[in-house]
């Protein structure tokens, strides 16, 4: 049975005194946690710069099959022309794209967030906790969290992971036993 896993992180790491080359090879080490401790065969990049693009380059240079979730079909028309290139360049190597929608709306990139959270069995995520409440990352972070899927996380302020499991539900059982007499 195949498993998927989706990513969601920062755009920008020059404010956590982190290079996108460590960042790569940050998420190149939690796709290898995720094949061998979590069993996924598959993964999901919603291809927006920063985390996302870097995952779809790890993935492509490791020859892993992926699936580009794109919010909106003019996402990268706004973006710089390195930018542009690298999106262009790694989608064409997707093993299979999805566009959500024809153009940019407020909500298209939460949107992306929920279809990639709903399909996976793992949420890998390179996210600074303390400094980001409130983003897109924190948001899809919490809907993993809200569907109890194990969670991958590399904080690039402290380099630490994390690999958090849901907890399982308690279910309690109670028997009563009455005598009652009147």
């Amino acid at each position: 049975m195949k498993k998927y896993a989706c990513f969601t992180g920062h755009r920008d790491f020059s404010r956590f005194h982190t290079s996108l080359s460590s960042a790569e090879h940050a998420i190149a080490h939690l796709v290898e946690i995720a094949i061998q401790q979590h069993e996924i065969s598959h993964f999901y990049s919603g291809m927006a710069i920063g985390t996302d693009l870097l995952a779809a380059r790890v993935l492509c240079k490791l020859g892993l099959p992926w699936t580009a979730v794109i919010p909106c079909e003019n996402q990268p028309n706004k973006w710089s022309k390195n930018w542009q290139k690298a999106y262009f360049s790694l989608l064409a190597q997707a093993n299979s794209s999805i566009v959500l929608q024809s153009e940019y709306s407020r909500s298209c990139m939460n949107a992306r967030n929920a279809w990639m959270v709903k399909r996976s069995d793992l949420l890998i995520a390179v996210w600074d906790e303390q400094k980001t409440k409130g983003s897109g990352t924190f948001n899809t972070v919490q809907m993993a969290m809200k569907k109890k899927i194990p969670l991958l996380l590399w904080n690039p302020s402290t380099l630490k992971v994390k690999n958090l499991k849901p907890k399982p539900k308690i279910q309690l059982s109670v028997q009563l036993n009455l005598n009652l007499t009147l």
